[in-house]
């Protein structure tokens, strides 16, 4: 859930901006990459 209210945020952050739509798949991309390294770095190799 919170990860949806953050892509969202960020998403209207960058239609205030007149951002360019490319850069919406760009940051929804990273946002996803980095949500995923911090999980697996929390990771110690135990069975979930």
């Amino acid at each position: 859930m919170i990860g949806i209210l953050l892509v969202t945020t960020i998403m209207n952050g960058l239609a205030m901006m007149n951002a360019s739509p490319f850069i919406y798949t760009i940051v929804r991309g990273l946002v996803i990459f980095i949500a995923i390294a911090i999980d697996s770095r929390n990771y110690k190799g135990e069975l979930r």
